[in-house]
């Protein structure tokens, strides 16, 4: 997921921190402070929908094969 937010991110032109590692189970409550996100507020509407479905897909796909794991 980084990978891909990096790419979006240099095309759009803003920068994403991370706040936790990649691949941490999240642990209630919810939500977590996941990244942070700095940049033109043009640039940031123009990719954040990617961005945003890009990690829900990835978070749906991880979970589910958490779930065939356990």
């Amino acid at each position: 997921m980084k990978q891909r937010a990096i790419i979006v991110s240099k095309q759009q032109g803003y920068r994403v921190t991370w706040h936790i590692t990649e691949g941490t189970i999240l642990q209630p409550p919810y939500p977590a402070h996941i990244a942070t996100v700095q940049g033109p507020v043009r640039a940031l509407l123009l990719g954040e929908r990617v961005a945003l479905n890009t990690l829900a897909r990835c978070s749906g796909i991880a979970r589910s094969s958490n779930k065939l794991l356990t």
